[in-house]
């Protein structure tokens, strides 16, 4: 099919590999930087959602009433007791009208909906129901997302993601917010997963990593803003609503952006891939002459599709890839929600341990890109190798008698710094399995992990109260010992840094192919050389 995209006189119309092309057309210019900040909005307006329950769910002081004249309130009237206390629990041998919240009845859907003792698993069932639509229903957005494009499963995600979150605070029961709950994981899900692919598809090799740290940093600002809300509106409905407002102009933001080229030159629509560069170069003010992309292979001019069958089950390497990718995210969910039940177990104020926890989530967006840079993609194993170390040490220190001087002082300060480095090998894993799963099964393979990782966050509450009720230590060497499995199947992975982008499903077979930048004219050209061409 004559190429009718550029009208060149006198030019020698020249091909060029994707990779190259976007690298003509500015890897990270003006239109780089659009879409960065439009998925960093993303980010910022939807990621409250993973902690909101934190607050919505929250189990409040409690104090006796003053008609009570049992010897227990008779010798702790007037007291709130919080659940840092050991009395916490003496409720439940007590009438209901023998005691009551110091909070207002609406300040959590526990005081509203009376959540406790024997009907508190159902405040825990609402906050598993995230994780559960998260996991389940973003296996079909990834496949949505990898047939029909990232853009439009986006745009859905982010149109039902802000619907039902405001719908949710007109619930009148508990089963009612557990249901809404669930659609909104599965559609954070896959709004988080398409715009982290969508951002760094439209990148160079170089800026992967810096685009990967764009889109991450207003994560920890989400639910620091989320914390100020929270703590100046005592009421749970209030601050689902105010937090599900600004999501709704992320449709229109996301309606006008394009689809990445990669995705349209992967599936063989070769032709807007084309004029889609052209349209990147004018933005970035590139002069792009002359230009035409390579062909795709033949499997897209036949039709062919890939599910997650050819993923798990089509051959053993690609088995053995995924498997070790999927448990890297178990893993590391497993450890990150691990560390944040520490922090909600500290006592005091919930608002300054929530707090803590994401002003050490700060800096990782820089120190997670500089790790890259230096070590590679590898530089997840020097992160899990710390994180084995605070384990260890957590689980040494909760051996300790309690009565010790500081202890506890001593495995918070531990415990930030576990949450510092699970939080960066976290960074590190999504730049690492997007590098490693091709373009055409790309979304596949991101919500392979995500449904790996809500496994490993849906069990962490069950390991820390049912193991630390056995022995203290339990959950933390439990954890040490998956975290060293973790490390065994990351050294079996290859380092992608600076590799050539996997584009179609047998490159998965290739040796990975370096991407050799040499920078003319003060950086405004790019030559990409293949190190181990198959060609």
């Amino acid at each position: 099919m004559e190429n009718n995209l550029i009208e060149c006189i006198g030019e020698e119309i020249k091909e060029y590999e994707i990779e190259e092309a976007i690298e003509k057309s500015g890897s990270y210019g003006r239109f780089q930087i659009i879409v960065t900040i439009s998925t960093m909005l993303v980010v910022l307006f939807t990621a409250c959602q993973s902690f909101i329950l934190y607050y919505v769910a929250d189990d409040p002081p409690w104090s006796c009433v003053a008609k009570n004249s049992s010897k227990f309130c008779l010798e702790h009237y007037g007291e709130a007791i919080s659940q840092a206390s050991e009395l916490f629990s003496k409720r439940c041998k007590m009438r209901r009208d023998e005691w009551k919240f110091t909070k207002d009845k609406d300040f959590s859907i526990v005081s509203e909906f009376d959540l406790v003792c024997d009907k508190s698993y159902m405040a825990a069932l609402t906050n598993s129901a995230y994780f559960i639509g998260w996991g389940v229903c973003g296996i079909f957005s990834g496949y949505l997302s990898d047939a029909y494009g990232r853009k439009i499963i986006l745009f859905i995600s982010l149109l039902v993601l802000s619907s039902v979150s405001l719908a949710s605070t007109y619930i009148t029961a508990t089963w009612q917010l557990i249901c809404l709950r669930m659609i909104i994981g599965a559609s954070y899900g896959s709004s988080h997963v398409a715009a982290f692919i969508m951002v760094t598809e439209v990148v160079g090799a170089r800026y992967r990593v810096l685009a990967g740290s764009f889109f991450f940093l207003p994560g920890a600002w989400s639910n620091l803003t989320l914390t100020l809300l929270a703590y100046y509106e005592n009421h749970w409905r209030k601050i689902i609503l105010y937090s599900s407002f600004p999501a709704f102009s992320l449709v229109i933001i996301t309606f006008m952006l394009p689809e990445t080229v990669r995705w349209l030159h992967a599936i063989g629509k070769t032709e807007k891939a084309e004029q889609l560069v052209i349209k990147i170069a004018k933005i970035n003010k590139k002069k792009l002459e002359g230009f035409k992309l390579k062909s795709v292979v033949v499997q897209h001019e036949k039709k062919i599709t890939y599910s997650y069958v050819d993923l798990l089950f089509r051959n053993v390497k690609v088995s053995l890839l995924v498997l070790c990718i999927s448990y890297q995210w178990m893993s590391t969910a497993m450890i990150f929600y691990g560390f944040a039940l520490e922090f909600a177990d500290l006592g005091g104020s919930i608002y300054f341990n929530f707090t803590l926890s994401c002003i050490v989530d700060l800096p990782t967006p820089l120190t997670y890109n500089l790790c890259c840079r230096k070590f590679g993609r590898k530089s997840y194993v020097g992160f899990t190798v710390l994180i084995c170390i605070t384990l260890i040490s957590l689980s040494v220190l909760s051996a300790l008698p309690e009565s010790l001087k500081h202890i506890d002082l001593i495995k918070v300060i531990i415990a930030l710094f576990g949450k510092f480095f699970v939080t960066n090998s976290f960074l590190v894993l999504y730049v690492w399995s997007f590098e490693l799963y091709p373009t055409v099964v790309r979304s596949q393979g991101q919500m392979l992990g995500q449904v790996a990782g809500r496994i490993g966050s849906a069990s962490s509450p069950f390991i820390a109260t049912t193991l630390s009720s056995i022995y203290r230590p339990l959950p933390f060497v439990l954890m040490a010992g998956i975290s060293v499995l973790s490390l065994v199947f990351s050294l079996i992975l290859p380092d992608t840094d600076k590799n050539k982008t996997r584009e179609n499903f047998d490159d998965i077979f290739d040796t990975p192919t370096n991407v050799i930048i040499n920078n003319e004219d003060m950086g405004d050209k790019a030559r990409l050389l293949s190190t181990n061409s198959t060609e």
